[in-house]
């Protein structure tokens, strides 16, 4: 609420400060016209040559200063967020490591404490690997590695992570005919993965995957049911730190940078991924590959 008054704050003063200044102006401008008519047209053309400038110039640095107050707001949300998503497995792992030490358990109570454990540990591992993507992104430090895939090799992999990262999800992944194409492994992989959580995290039951070769390109569709993007989020899905919703009522864990990454890593290929609604409900995002 306080960086919501701030902001509402900033954006008063701004106003007034702009209204004060185009009223100065005006003024000046009816004083000269009074103190020389004859010059009337030229001060009456120039001054509103100046006035169009100057309502421009108070524009721009108004929408400057407040892409600037939601920055900084989103990155505010990414610390609280990136706090809690880091604090909640740590303290899982923690309170499992404590519970076997304490208690007397058989081996197969051990081994099903230990997995959760290692899951948890997977949650932070991915947290921190997406932390470090986004700066080496921002440093221009992430370099492509293309590799020759095949999409009879490549979907079976790729459908084995999904099973094990969301066991209860249905999933497919379907090629009309195989075939071969060049990417980085470790990006594409991981840009599906991330496109999978996303539908899985807002209640997608069913989530399709479809890769096409076409003439010059490659086109990897996941489609999904979920609930969809807001129509007044969707201009915003790949900003770094934007997440989707109200942040005074956050529900779904994220930290922001997972489209912003995924966005990154298909431009890194000279791609594409976009977004799309599907009707009834449900969303599709599509990449585009150079062949």
């Amino acid at each position: 609420m306080k960086k919501t008054s701030n902001k509402k704050t900033t954006s008063y003063f701004l106003a007034i400060l702009s209204a004060y200044i185009i009223l100065q102006f005006l003024w000046w401008g009816y004083m000269l016209i009074k103190e020389n008519p004859a010059k009337a047209t030229m001060v009456i053309g120039e001054g509103s040559v100046f006035l169009l400038i100057l309502i421009y110039g108070i524009s721009r640095y108004q929408l400057s200063i407040q892409r600037e107050l939601s920055l900084h707001q989103r990155q505010s949300n990414f610390l609280l967020s990136v706090t809690h998503e880091l604090k909640t497995p740590i303290s899982s792992v923690q309170l499992i490591l404590q519970t076997i030490i304490k208690h007397e358990l058989e081996p197969d109570q051990i081994r099903v404490f230990l997995e959760k454990a290692l899951d948890e540990n997977k949650k932070s591992e991915s947290l921190i690997q997406n932390m470090l993507h986004a700066a080496s992104l921002e440093n221009q430090r992430i370099e492509l590695f293309r590799t020759t895939l095949r999409t009879d090799e490549f979907n079976p992999e790729l459908m084995k992570q999904l099973q094990e990262r969301f066991p209860y999800s249905d999933l497919r992944i379907k090629t009309t005919n195989p075939f071969i194409f060049q990417a980085d492994r470790f990006m594409l992989e991981g840009v599906l993965i991330h496109l999978v959580e996303n539908s899985v995290k807002y209640g997608a039951q069913h989530i399709a995957i479809d890769l096409e070769e076409e003439a010059t390109r490659v086109k990897i569709q996941v489609s999904d049911d979920g609930i969809g993007i807001n129509e007044a989020d969707r201009p915003f899905i790949y900003d770094k730190f934007f997440r989707s919703g109200d942040e005074n009522k956050r529900e779904k864990p994220g930290t922001g940078l997972g489209l912003f990454i995924a966005k990154q890593f298909i431009e890194l290929h000279q791609g594409t991924l976009t977004h799309k609604e599907q009707l009834p409900k449900g969303s599709i995002f599509t990449i585009t590959l150079p062949k």
